[in-house]
């Protein structure tokens, strides 16, 4: 599909000063050609329909080509013949034009025009100005611009001849209803095709019918990328590459996931205090919970963020079949993060990672239990001074964090409001019960049987940062 470009109808054209400024008579008629003077413009086909019309005997008519030479001798040789056919006074080269010279010409111009040749594809701004200005203009069939309607420009055959481009210049010189017509038109054209809320709302809509057709792009784009990234044999770009791909256009899900990181629980690395409680509630979630969600154990990976922890499933259901890879994950909007326990492995990569699920609109939620806190858990792993991103890090860029008590809670509370952390978003607290020693294991099965009832508990029970 294509998208218009950007204009609106200028609101306040000031003709009279725009006229003054550039030393032009109220009374003359102006034509202008705007843009590089170049073979591909056809500058010298317009001089010659020029020199062969009537305007070139009306004194009071001048021609002014508002842009640069490219620097070959196109525009000298223009200068040149300009110069010998006696026309030096009445028909001007600006050179280079900054936005105030360029846009007091548009202001200031009774007609244009803008023919091209060789066409790439390109939208002709200049003519996308002169339309946003009302300047009747004479285009020829060239390219895109063949697409404008007929009745907002003077429309040229492509391969015109002389003779149509000097009946196009007498006309609309001697009559002016046909140019106050187009002038109208233009305007209108420009307002309801080209202004800023009508191209917004192209974009909305070609990029919803984009996403919806996502599966057959993405594969399309993973057959034709996987031609030039191997051919390069970088296994880094290869991954770098499929990542950047299922971040542009994800996976088109069917449910809802609900990505549980248990890099803390299978870690080994340290004491982690409900261990058992968190492996019934996983193992009843992955059991019981059916619907439109989808319950996805990750774990940090070494150097790539976050994968499916797919086989240490199967091993927790106790299915015995290795069928499942551990493949990095695919998060979209409408996903959501659980984290189990408070995250001290492979930090800064994965924290990275975290940010952009997060950037994507993705919830985050962590349950935290306090012995790992009370017993395990230093001040610097804290306050992030052990390394670039603490723990804490990650708990003050999530939605809500839940704690088995109200101690713990306020110390990790006052972290996240007096501690270094930065950013825009400090998460809500909730805690299981008032005391450390009221927290049983159990706790985790009996209240978060689902991850519903977890959302649910954070609905009621949480108290935000300033509380």
């Amino acid at each position: 599909a294509v998208v218009p470009s950007i204009r609106k109808p200028v609101a306040t054209i000031d003709r009279i000063g725009a006229r003054q400024a550039l030393g032009i008579d109220v009374d003359q008629f102006l034509v202008t050609s705007f843009g590089m003077v170049h073979e591909r413009k056809l500058n010298h086909r317009l001089l010659e329909a020029w020199f062969a019309s009537n305007l070139a005997d009306d004194e009071s008519t001048i021609l002014v080509f508002v842009g640069g030479n490219t620097g070959s001798d196109y525009g000298k040789d223009l200068r040149r013949i300009v110069k010998q056919h006696g026309f030096k006074d009445r028909i001007r080269f600006t050179g280079w034009a900054d936005a105030d010279v360029f846009e007091k010409y548009l202001a200031a111009s009774d007609l244009s025009v803008q023919l091209r040749t060789a066409s790439r594809g390109e939208t002709s701004r200049s003519v996308l100005d002169c339309l946003s200005y009302g300047v009747p203009t004479i285009v020829n069939a060239n390219g895109p611009l063949a697409e404008m309607p007929s009745d907002v420009v003077w429309m040229l055959q492509d391969n015109f001849n002389d003779e149509e481009l000097r009946e196009a210049l007498e006309t609309l010189r001697s009559e002016a209803n046909r140019r106050q017509q187009l002038m109208e038109r233009a305007r209108e054209f420009v307002r309801n095709r080209h202004s800023p809320r009508i191209v917004a709302n192209r974009y909305i809509q070609e990029i919803e019918r984009f996403y919806h057709t996502t599966p057959q792009k993405r594969r399309s784009l993973a057959c034709a990328l996987s031609e030039v990234v191997h051919e390069v044999g970088d296994r880094k770009l290869i991954a770098d590459v499929s990542e950047a791909v299922v971040r542009t256009i994800p996976p088109a899900h069917s449910n809802r996931q609900i990505l549980v990181d248990i890099s803390e629980l299978i870690s080994g690395s340290r004491k982690f205090g409900s261990r058992s409680g968190y492996m019934k509630m996983l193992r009843k979630w992955l059991t019981e919970t059916g619907g439109k969600e989808r319950i996805e154990p990750i774990s940090a990976m070494e150097g790539r963020g976050y994968q499916y922890a797919r086989q240490w499933t199967l091993d927790l259901l106790d299915v015995s079949i290795s069928m499942l890879k551990d493949d990095p994950i695919e998060s979209q909007i409408g996903d959501i993060f659980i984290g189990f326990g408070l995250p001290t492995q492979m930090l800064p990569t994965r924290f990275f990672h975290y940010l952009e699920m997060r950037r994507r609109g993705i919830r985050a939620y962590f349950l935290i239990d306090e012995l790992p806190l009370a017993e395990a858990t230093s001040e610097a792993d804290l306050d992030g001074s052990s390394g670039k991103h603490g723990g804490i890090e990650f708990l003050h860029h999530a939605d809500c964090v839940i704690f088995g008590s109200r101690l713990i809670a306020n110390r990790i509370k006052a972290q996240l409001v007096d501690g270094g952390a930065e950013g825009p978003v400090r998460p809500s607290i909730a805690w299981i019960h008032d005391e450390p020693t009221d927290f049983d294991t159990d706790d985790l099965v009996n209240l978060f049987e689902s991850p519903k009832s977890l959302m649910e508990f954070v609905r009621t029970q949480s108290v935000t940062r300033d509380n």
